[in-house]
């Protein structure tokens, strides 16, 4: 065994041998010899590896096929190619796309393994995709590699293949795309006869949901993603347009309410506000569009593919499947369809001076920066990113020579993007975000904290117990691993604290899922019940975890053992992100009850209820 490397993608192996052994997923709970986390080689290499990877997928755009690069060989329009729609430049690494951080994660360790003089690999693991790498890999640099698959293991995950997803990515799409018209049609046309003589020249792009449940009930368009803007215009008789996405969760899980809502809202306070949903611009021929160009795509795949597969290297294999479903799958056909409906929309627009979406980095967000710019409306296209950038969130990720080219590498940028903090601000920078594109606003998903209760609402709150606020994730999958972490400590905690569990709003988890005994659950805003609580545990990609740190609670941050390190609180050092459950027990025993009121933590964030720089943005006096 001597120069061999073991690499596990599970702890639960339990390796024990003389050589040295590189988990692949996980942390080190203690210090050790020969025992590496793959997680911390690439928070050490962190810069390195966000660059290299971002710079790969770049350069993907620019690969010569047959005299002319990818990014031309997918134009749709003369000035517009779909490459800049796909999941390849989305890097959705966080929700869409995981196995990108498996990208991230081979990058790290190819830069460790130059220092190391192992002759041999071995790796434990039934991850196809990791085993196609690691095998090129090993032959680039020629190294014996060795599989230990477990024959069980891996006919369990072949075996959990969904029904439908054993077509073919073209099948999927088209049947997707047939009965998600389908679905929408009711939609056709409901406000565009108001959106078309629309006097308006501010619109604002957005998800109908996270609406005030109040206003609802007297048909008033309120929104948590835009609080204050409505009724700032609103007050001072300023018409504005609303171009609504529709997502059929929540409330609004029904296309018919969805449809009466809309009317409502157009009704309300003598019609002041225009609002569509993007589907009201849904015809015939917006589907022929869609289904010749998916037809169109799938030949430029088979044309690409085997160039592209070569450029990635020992990538490829995490991002292969990404590459398919953009130009042929599910995601094709939805971003096909999203271009043209919002061709329809900006096109039947009068000209706009302003315009405002939130920005996600989505790739369907390039359409709509080029639909609009295309239509011939004002250039003051502004994205409004709701949350805190996080550094390991790759989307909307390009470089200065990108920004400053866009025209020549057809790339639809907005004219400025808003910024809500200093922190975020040389985030943007660093990402190669020219400083003429980037304008001042306050956050306006946070303006709710200013408002917090300095006392702590619950019953009983002169209780000498401990109590401890969990905060659950959108994604199920971390939520469930917050709960068990929590569970694993509790047996050396000596004095068990009260715990209360805040779910997410779109959590899929069902109560009996959770299978934690007194766990206490509260669904009031942070903001209400945080001086309530001694401790605060997240998991590592929910948002919700700023929050809390901005209202001055002690924060830590349970990771995510497969992933890296997605909180908006990575670089700040007075948050804690855990190793093992026996470091979050000793943390809990080391609290104490006398603590007085969260302090909040000041100059992190653009917030003022007054708002001045979204007014003067929206010239309001």
């Amino acid at each position: 065994m001597l120069y061999s490397l073991i690499i596990t993608d599970s702890k639960k192996n339990g390796l024990k041998h003389d050589t040295d052994i590189l988990l692949w997923s996980g942390h080190l709970s203690s210090k050790s010899r020969n025992v590496f986390s793959l997680n911390e080689i690439v928070e050490e290499n962190a810069q390195y590896c966000k660059k290299e990877y971002s710079s790969l997928i770049l350069k993907l755009g620019e690969l010569i096929v047959e005299n002319k690069n990818v990014i031309n060989h997918l134009k749709i329009e003369n000035d517009f190619s779909f490459w800049w729609t796909t999941l390849i430049i989305e890097k959705s690494n966080i929700i869409k796309s995981p196995e990108i951080n498996n990208a991230i994660k081979i990058i790290a360790f190819k830069k460790w393994l130059k220092k190391r003089k192992y002759k041999k690999i071995i790796l434990y693991s039934h991850n196809l995709k990791l085993i196609k790498a690691l095998s090129k890999l090993c032959f680039d640099i020629n190294i014996e590699f060795e599989i230990n698959q477990k024959e069980n293991e891996k006919t369990k995950v072949l075996s959990n293949i969904k029904f439908y997803k054993k077509f073919p990515n073209l099948i999927q799409s088209i049947a997707w795309l047939f009965w998600e018209i389908f679905s929408i049609w009711p939609l056709k046309g409901v406000g565009i006869k108001k959106w078309k003589k629309s006097k308006s020249k501010i619109t604002f792009f957005s998800y109908l949901t996270n609406l005030d449940s109040q206003s609802l009930k007297f048909g008033e368009f309120k929104s948590n993603h835009w609080p204050t803007i409505p009724e700032y215009l609103k007050k001072k008789k300023l018409k504005s347009n609303w171009l609504h996405m529709y997502n059929n969760s929540g409330n609004l899980n029904n296309v018919f309410k969805f449809k009466k809502l809309i009317n409502k809202f157009n009704k309300s306070k003598g019609g002041i506000e225009t609002h569509a949903t993007i589907y009201s611009f849904i015809n015939f021929f917006v589907v022929c569009k869609v289904l010749f160009n998916l037809i169109k795509l799938s030949f430029l795949k088979n044309k690409l593919s085997e160039n592209v597969s070569s450029q990635c290297g020992i990538i490829w294999p995490f991002i292969e499947s990404d590459f398919n479903e953009s130009l042929t799958g599910i995601t094709a056909s939805r971003n096909l369809l999203l271009f043209y409906l919002f061709r329809n929309a900006f096109i039947n627009l009068s000209n706009q001076k302003k315009g405002f979406y939130l920005q996600e980095n989505q790739g369907w967000e390039n359409s709509l920066i080029y639909s609009w710019k295309k239509s011939k409306h004002k250039n003051h296209l502004i994205a409004i990113p709701h949350t805190p950038p996080k550094f390991w969130d790759l989307r909307g990720i390009y470089n200065k020579r990108t920004y400053l080219h866009a025209d020549y590498f057809l790339l639809p940028l907005p004219d400025f993007i808003g910024f809500n903090s200093n922190y975020s601000k040389k985030l943007f920078l660093k990402r190669g975000v020219p400083v003429k594109k980037l304008t001042s606003v306050e956050a306006l998903r946070y303006l709710y904290l200013k408002n917090d209760d300095k006392s702590c609402g619950f019953k009983n709150s002169n209780s000498s117990k401990l109590r401890i606020l969990v905060l659950g994730d959108v994604l199920k999958k971390s939520t469930l691993n917050q709960l068990r972490f929590l569970k694993k400590s509790s047996i050396n905690i000596k004095n068990p604290p009260k715990i209360f569990f805040k779910p997410h709003p779109a959590s899929l988890l069902t109560l009996k899922e959770y299978n934690f005994k007194n766990l206490n659950f509260t669904y009031k805003p942070i903001n209400e019940i945080i001086n309530c609580f001694n401790l605060v545990i997240t998991s590592s990609t929910t948002s919700s975890s700023f929050d809390a740190y901005f209202l001055g609670a002690k924060v830590v941050i349970i990771p995510d053992e497969h992933g890296i390190n997605l909180s908006p609180l990575r670089d700040y050092n007075d948050v804690v992100f855990l190793r093992s459950p026996l470091q979050l027990a000793n943390i809990i025993n080391g609290l104490n009850n006398k603590n007085s009121t969260n302090k909040k933590r000041k100059n992190i964030l653009n917030i003022d209820l007054n708002t001045p720089k979204w007014k003067k943005i929206l010239d309001i006096k």
